[in-house]
C-alpha cells in the first residue's frame, strides 16, 4: 500500500502518509516487522514464531485472528496471501534503507537511520521463536551500525574534522565501553583539540574498567599516549592546506611491465590475440595502447558501462568510429546496406531481418568493416573494457568476427578486461582460443614495492624515497590508478609539494615510516578529495555525467545541473583539465571508469534518483535511446514509466534480429509491473521470441503466463490465441494429438474473430497431416482460406494444399494450388511465396515426367533464392533439385545441389537442414554402392538431429540406419533400433510411419528365424482401422512372401507377392526375387518371370544390394531349370558385386567382417 511505512530502528512506529497509526495489538506490529523484513512466509512459521507454546491448531487461529484485526485497520490492503504465503505489498523500511545506505558507501545517512536497536522496547510473551529471531537481527544491524560508525571515524579524521571523528568515537564507546581501541582513540583525539583534561580522564575511566570488570592493565599502546599526552609530546597533524584544485599533471612512465611486454612480443609473432585481465586501474589499458602503437597504427574501441542492454551498441559506436577516422573507407555495396540497420545515415536501412541467416550477413558486414581497417593499414584492433559488452548480440559477433579474423590474420586483436565482471560465455571463449593457441591470456597484478619506487623515482626525481615508497605501496597495494590518484590529491591537498630537489612533504625530517601522511583510505576517497578542490559547478556535472554513461554531451545533461550553457562549458573546461574527464568521439567520457563509480557512490540516494529521472526526460526530449531512458526512469524510482521505453527497446532489438535483447528487455518491462493486457502483448512477444529461437521450454513458460493472464483478463479471443499457441508448439515438438486437441478447443471459444478461427483450421489441418489423415487436412485447410485474408499465412496455406494434393497424386490440383500461391506472392510482393511456388512447381511437373522443364524451373528457383540472399531459401531449392534429378535416378547429377547445400548448412550451422542433407547424400552413396559413406552420413544425420532436439527426424533417420545396418548383414542390431523406433513414433501419434517402421522390423523377424511373429505383426498392422491409409501392401506382400519362404511354404509365397504390383523398381526388384525364389522351390519357374528378373537386373534406379539379392534369385531360377551356364554367369557377376560392395566398408572393418559373412553363408536366402 502506498505512503506505508514502517521505522523499526529503535522505538518502533507506523506510519501512513507521514503520520503515526496506532495498531490494536503489539504482536500485530511484530507480525508486520517479521514479514517486512523477511518477505513471503509460510503461515505455519508464523504461527510456530509467535504463538510458541501453542499447538499447531491453536496458533493458527490465534493468527487467524491478528490478520482479522489487520483488515480492519487503515493499511489492511498491505497484506497479501497466496494460498498458505502471508507477505506485505510495497512498503518503505527504515531497515531497508539503512542497508542500503551501506551497500552504496553513503555513511552519513545510514547512521541517521539508526536510532537504536532493532524494534527497542517491543517484548511479546509466549513469542520465543520470535524473540530468538529478533535477538540475531538486532546483533546483526548493530554490528553493521558499530563498523560504519567507525568508518566514519576515520573518513572525519581524515577530513581534519577531529571534532566529529570524536563523537563518533565516543558514540562507539556508548555502545560498548569496554572497547579499548575506542577509548584509546578518543584519548589521541581530545589530545589534538587540546583537551588535555579531556583525554587524561578518559584513560583514567578506562583504567577503572579494566580493572573492576576485567582486572586487566591497559595495553602497552594505551599507555604509551597516555605518558605522550601528560608530557605534552604528542604530534600534532599538519594543518589541511588550502586546495588548490587543479592538480598537477603525472605523466607516468611505463615500469614493471618487462615480463608481460615480452609475452606480448612473442603472442604477436606468433599471430595471436593478446588478452589482458585484471582489476580496475591495475594498467591493462596502459600497457595495451602503449604496445599497439609501438606496433604501428591502432583502431581503439572503448567499451562503456551504458552499452549493456543495447543490441550491437558496442559495435555500432565502432563503425561510426571507423568512419570518421577513416573518411572513404571502402566496404561492398551489399555490406553498407547491412551496416545501415546500425547506422542509419550510411543509407536507407534495408526491412528487419527476420531469419538467421539475414542475421549472418549482418555480422559479415561488420566483420567486413575490421578487414578495411586491415587494408587502410590498421595493424591492430585494441578492445577496453570487454567486461562492459553484455550484450549478446555484440558478443556473437566478437565470437564470429575473432573466428573468421585470426585464421585470416588480417588484424592483432589487443583486449583488455575484468574477469571478475567479464560475461562467463566470453570468457569461456577466451580460454578455448587460448587452449587452441590462438591466443594468450595474461593476467596484470599491481606493482610491486621495488617497481613502485623506481615508479616515484621517475616522476619525482628523486634518488630516495624509499621510506616514501614503502608507506604509499602500503596504502595503495601497488594498484597504479590508485597510486597516481593518491598522489594528485597529496598535491592538491598541499601535503606533497614540488621542491629544489624533487618532491617534499612536511614530515619529511622526522618521519620514521610518513605514517603522518593524510593518504585516502581509497580510490574513492581520493576522487572526492579532488573532486572537492573543484567547486560546485563542476562538481553538478560530474554528478550528473557519472550517471549519464559514457560518451555523453552537454546536451544529455541539460535539465539534470541547473547550469547555464555558458557555466557548463567551463565545468566541462575544468573537468578536463583534472583529467576527470576526456574527450570520446564526438561526447566525453570518465578517465577511468573506477572515478565515474567514485562520483557516482558518492550521491546520496534521493539526489541519484533525482538526477536520473530529470537525465530520463532530457533523453525523452531528444529522442534518445529507449533502454537507456528506461534504465533512468527506473533508477528515479519510476518503474512505471519506464514500460513503454523497454517495449520499444525491445521492437528496436526485434528489427536487428537480436532476440535475445529483446527477450531480455521484455522481461524488464513484466518486472517494472507491466500487467493487463499489456502484460499478455508482452508475454505473446516473448513467446513468438521462443518460437524463433526454438527454445521450446521458455516458449511453454511464456504461454503458460499467457494462459493465465487471459483467465484474469477473461477474454475469449485472447484464451484462444493461448490455445493456438499451444497448438502449434505441440505441432513443432511431434505431439500432433495434442496440437489437433488444442486447435479444436480454441474453436470452441466463441465468439471467435475470424483471423483465430482460420489460424485454428489451418494448424489443426497441420496436425492432421502429420498424423497421415491427408484428406482431412486438406478440409480443414480449406475451411481456413474461407476465414483469412489474403496474406502470408495464406500463402503458407496453398503451400500445403498443393503438398497434400501432390502426395495423393492428385498433381492438376497440386499445380492450381501452386499457380495460386505465386500469384498471391506476387501481389503481396513476396520474394519467399513466388520461389516456393516455384520450386512446386518444379516437383510437381517432375512428377507429371517432364524431367528437363523440371530441372529448369529449378535450377531457376536456386538462382533466384540466390539473387535475395535468403539462404533457407536456397537451402529448399537446393533439395528440391536434388529429388527431382534422383527420382531419375541421376545420381551423379543429384550430387552438386546435395554438396553446395551440405556446406550451406554448416555456414552458419543448422542442424537440422544439416541432417537432411546428409540423409540424402547417404541415399545416393547408397545407390552408387558406396555403402560405407553412406552409413556415415546417415550416422551423422541420426546424431545431429538427436543433439538438435528434432525428434520426428532422428526417428526417421533411425528406421533408415536400421535398414542399412539390416542389408549390411546386422539384423539383429536393426531390429533393437526399429523397435525403439516403432514405441517411439506411436507415442508421438507419427501413424503414417507406423506401417513403414513395423515392416521394417516384421523384416527383421524374418531374417533372425521368426517368421511367424512377422506374419503375426503384419497381420496387426493391416487390422487396426487408424492404419488403413498408411499401409504400402506391395512392400508388406515381398515381407509376407520372404517369411512363407523361411517357412519353406513357396506356394504361399508365391500367392503373397503374384498380385503385388509397384511402380518403383525397388520395390518390384524384391517382389520378382520372392516369386522366382518360389518358383524354383516348386520346380516350375516361369520363362516369361525368368525374363522379367533378367531385364530388372539391368535397371538403373535399384540399389547395388538390392539388384545383389535379385541376382540371387535368377541365379537360382536358372539352375531350377537347368540352365547351369547362365547360373554360373549370374554367380559370377554376383561375386564381382560383392567384393566391390565389401570394399566400400573399408573404414569400417568391423561392418566389411559382418558383411562378408552374413552373404558368404547366407548365399541362397534373401536378407
Amino acid at each position: 500500500m502506498s505512503g506505508v511505512r514502517l521505522r523499526l530502528l529503535g522505538a518502533p512506529v507506523v506510519e501512513q502518509a507521514g503520520r503515526p497509526l496506532a495498531l490494536p495489538t503489539r504482536k500485530l506490529l511484530g507480525l508486520l516487522a517479521y514479514l517486512a523484513l523477511e518477505g513471503p512466509t509460510p503461515r505455519s512459521k508464523l504461527a510456530g514464531l509467535f504463538w510458541s507454546e501453542q499447538d499447531e491448531a491453536t496458533a493458527r487461529s490465534n493468527l487467524r485472528r491478528e490478520l482479522n484485526r489487520l483488515r480492519h485497520t487503515p493499511i489492511a490492503t498491505l497484506l497479501q496471501t497466496d494460498r498458505d504465503l502471508l507477505q506485505l505489498g510495497p512498503i518503505q523500511t527504515d531497515v531497508a534503507a539503512f542497508r542500503a545506505h551501506l551497500k552504496e558507501g553513503e555513511l552519513e545517512p545510514a547512521l541517521a537511520l539508526y536510532r537504536g536497536p532493532l524494534l527497542d522496547g517491543l517484548e511479546l510473551s509466549g513469542a520465543e521463536g520470535f524473540a530468538e529471531w529478533l535477538e540475531a537481527r538486532r546483533e546483526e544491524l548493530a554490528h553493521l551500525w558499530r563498523e560504519a560508525l567507525q568508518r566514519q571515524a576515520e573518513r572525519l579524521e581524515a577530513a581534519h574534522d577531529l571534532r566529529g571523528a570524536l563523537s563518533a568515537r565516543l558514540g562507539l564507546l556508548r555502545e560498548d565501553e569496554l572497547q579499548e581501541l575506542h577509548h584509546r582513540e578518543a584519548m589521541r583525539l581530545h589530545a589534538l583539540l587540546g583537551e588535555r583534561e579531556a583525554a587524561l580522564a578518559r584513560f583514567a575511566r578506562l583504567k577503572d574498567l579494566l580493572r573492576h570488570e576485567l582486572h586487566l592493565e591497559p595495553l602497552p599502546e594505551t599507555l604509551e599516549l597516555a605518558r605522550q599526552i601528560e608530557q605534552g609530546t604528542l604530534a600534532a597533524p599538519p594543518p589541511p592546506p588550502a586546495p588548490t584544485g587543479m592538480g598537477l599533471a603525472l605523466d607516468p612512465p611505463l615500469i614493471g611491465r618487462e615480463a608481460e611486454w615480452a609475452r606480448m612480443e612473442a603472442a604477436w609473432a606468433a599471430g595471436q590475440a593478446i588478452y589482458l585481465c585484471g582489476p580496475a586501474g591495475v594498467g591493462k589499458t596502459r600497457l595495451m595502447q602503449e604496445f599497439a602503437r609501438h606496433k604501428g597504427p591502432l583502431f581503439l574501441l572503448q567499451a562503456q558501462p551504458g552499452d549493456s542492454g543495447i543490441p550491437y551498441a558496442f559495435y555500432t559506436r565502432a563503425i561510426r568510429q571507423s568512419l570518421a577516422q577513416f573518411p572513404g573507407l571502402e566496404l561492398p555495396p551489399w555490406a553498407r546496406r547491412e551496416l545501415a540497420r546500425l547506422v542509419p545515415e550510411l543509407e536507407d536501412a534495408p526491412p528487419p531481418i527476420t531469419t538467421p541467416e539475414g542475421k549472418l550477413r549482418l555480422l559479415e558486414a561488420i566483420t567486413e568493416v575490421i578487414r578495411a581497417l586491415g587494408r587502410r593499414g590498421v595493424r591492430s584492433i585494441v578492445t577496453d573494457d570487454l567486461q562492459f559488452v553484455q550484450d549478446a548480440a555484440s558478443n556473437e559477433v566478437a565470437a564470429y568476427a575473432l573466428g573468421r579474423l585470426l585464421p585470416e590474420g588480417v588484424l592483432h586483436p589487443l583486449v583488455a578486461f575484468r574477469r571478475e565482471e567479464l560475461n562467463p560465455l566470453i570468457l569461456q571463449t577466451i580460454q578455448q582460443q587460448v587452449l587452441q593457441g590462438q591466443a594468450i591470456l595474461i593476467e596484470l597484478k599491481p606493482l610491486s614495492e621495488t617497481d613502485l619506487l623506481r615508479l616515484v623515482r621517475a616522476l619525482s626525481g628523486s634518488s630516495g624515497a624509499i621510506r616514501f615508497t614503502q608507506r604509499l605501496h602500503q596504502a595503495t597495494g601497488g594498484n597504479p590508478l590508485f597510486v597516481l590518484e593518491t598522489l594528485k590529491a597529496l598535491f592538491d591537498s598541499g601535503a606533497l609539494q614540488v621542491g629544489p630537489e624533487g618532491w617534499r612533504t612536511p614530515y619529511d625530517q622526522e618521519t620514521r615510516d610518513y605514517r603522518e601522511l593524510p593518504l585516502p583510505a581509497s580510490v574513492q576517497e581520493a576522487v572526492a578529495r579532488r573532486l572537492q578542490g573543484l567547486g560546485a559547478a563542476p562538481q553538478r556535472l560530474l554528478e550528473a555525467a557519472s550517471l549519464a554513461g559514457d560518451g555523453f554531451g552537454l546536451e544529455e545533461l541539460e535539465g539534470a545541473t541547473a547550469l547555464s550553457e555558458w557555466e557548463s562549458l567551463e565545468a566541462l573546461e575544468q573537468a578536463l583539465a583534472a583529467n576527470l574527464l576526456q574527450p570520446q568521439g564526438p561526447g566525453y567520457a570518465f578517465s577511468h571508469d573506477l572515478v565515474r563509480r567514485s562520483i557516482r557512490e558518492g550521491l546520496g540516494a534521493q539526489r541519484r534518483q533525482l538526477l536520473h529521472r530529470k537525465l530520463a526526460q532530457g533523453l525523452e526530449r531528444q529522442s534518445g535511446n529507449p533502454a537507456r531512458i528506461a534504465e533512468h526512469w527506473e533508477e528515479g524510482g519510476k518503474p512505471q514509466a519506464a514500460i513503454p521505453w523497454r517495449i520499444r527497446a525491445a521492437e528496436a532489438a526485434v528489427r536487428i534480429y537480436a532476440h535475445r535483447e529483446a527477450l531480455e528487455q521484455y522481461q524488464k518491462a513484466l518486472a517494472d509491473g507491466a500487467e493487463g493486457r499489456v502484460a499478455f502483448e508482452i508475454r505473446r512477444e516473448q513467446a513468438r521470441l521462443w518460437k524463433t529461437l526454438d527454445e521450446r521450454v521458455p516458449w511453454a513458460e511464456a504461454l503458460s503466463h499467457m494462459q493465465q493472464l487471459a483467465s484474469q483478463l477473461g477474454d475469449t479471443a485472447l484464451q484462444a490465441e493461448t490455445r493456438l499457441g499451444w497448438a502449434e508448439l505441440h505441432l513443432l515438438s511431434a505431439r500432433y494429438a495434442e496440437a489437433l486437441q488444442q486447435a479444436n478447443l480454441a474453436l470452441q471459444d466463441q465468439p471467435l474473430p475470424p483471423a483465430l478461427s482460420g489460424q485454428a483450421h489451418y494448424l489443426g489441418g497441420r496436425a492432421l497431416a502429420a498424423m497421415g489423415d491427408l484428406r482431412a487436412a486438406e478440409s480443414r485447410l480449406q475451411q481456413a482460406l474461407t476465414h483469412l485474408p489474403q496474406d502470408l499465412l495464406t500463402l503458407d496455406i496453398y503451400d500445403w494444399l498443393s503438398i497434400f494434393a501432390y502426395r495423393q497424386g492428385h498433381l492438376e490440383a497440386a499445380l492450381r494450388y501452386t499457380e495460386a500461391e505465386r500469384s498471391l506472392a506476387q501481389a503481396l510482393g513476396s520474394r519467399t511465396g513466388q520461389n516456393n511456388a516455384l520450386q512446386n512447381a518444379a516437383t510437381f511437373t517432375a512428377a507429371q515426367g517432364h524431367y528437363e522443364q523440371a530441372v529448369q524451373l529449378a535450377e531457376q528457383a536456386i538462382a533466384e533464392a540466390r539473387e535475395v540472399g535468403d539462404v533457407t531459401l536456397l537451402r529448399y531449392a537446393l533439395l528440391n533439385l536434388f529429388a527431382i534429378h534422383y527420382q531419375r535416378s541421376n545420381f551423379e547429377a543429384a550430387l552438386g545441389p546435395l554438396e553446395e547445400g551440405l556446406q550451406s548448412a554448416r555456414e552458419p550451422q543448422n542442424p537440422e537442414m544439416e541432417a537432411k542433407f546428409l540423409n540424402n547424400l547417404s541415399l545416393v552413396h547408397w545407390y552408387r554402392g558406396a555403402l560405407g559413406a553412406a552409413y556415415r552420413a546417415v550416422s551423422q544425420a541420426l546424431e545431429l538431429s538427436q543433439q538438435s532436439g528434432h525428434q520426428a527426424d532422428a526417428l526417421f533417420y533411425q528406421v533408415v540406419l536400421a535398414d542399412d545396418l539390416h542389408w549390411l548383414g546386422r539384423p539383429a542390431e536393426a531390429a533393437a533400433m526399429l523397435a525403439s523406433a516403432a514405441e517411439s513414433t506411436r507415442e508421438l501419434g507419427l501413424w503414417g510411419r507406423v506401417p513403414w517402421v513395423e515392416t521394417h522390423l516384421a523384416r527383421c523377424e524374418v531374417s533372425l528365424g521368426q517368421p511367424e511373429q512377422a506374419l503375426k505383426r503384419l497381420e496387426r498392422l493391416s487390422q487396426e482401422p487408424r492404419l488403413s491409409d498408411f499401409l504400402n501392401p506391395p512392400r508388406m506382400s515381398w515381407v509376407e512372401g520372404l517369411a512363407r519362404l523361411k517357412l519353406n511354404q513357396p506356394a504361399l509365397a508365391l500367392q503373397a507377392v503374384q498380385d503385388a504390383h509397384s511402380d518403383d523398381p525397388t520395390t518390384t526388384s524384391q517382389l520378382w526375387s520372392v516369386r522366382l525364389w518360389a518358383q524354383a522351390r516348386l520346380g516350375r519357374v516361369s520363362p516369361e518371370d525368368l525374363q522379367k528378373g533378367l531385364e530388372l537386373l539391368e535397371v538403373q534406379g535399384i540399389p547395388p544390394l538390392e539388384k545383389l539379392s535379385l541376382r540371387q534369385a535368377v541365379m537360382v531360377a536358372l539352375r531350377a531349370r537347368g540352365d547351369l551356364s547362365q547360373a554360373l554367369d549370374q554367380q559370377r557377376l554376383a561375386e564381382q558385386g560383392l567384393q566391390a560392395l565389401s570394399g566400400s566398408l573399408k573404414e569400417y572393418p568391423e561392418l566389411k567382417d559382418g558383411f562378408w559373412q552374413w552373404y558368404a553363408f547366407h548365399p541362397n536366402v534373401t536378407p
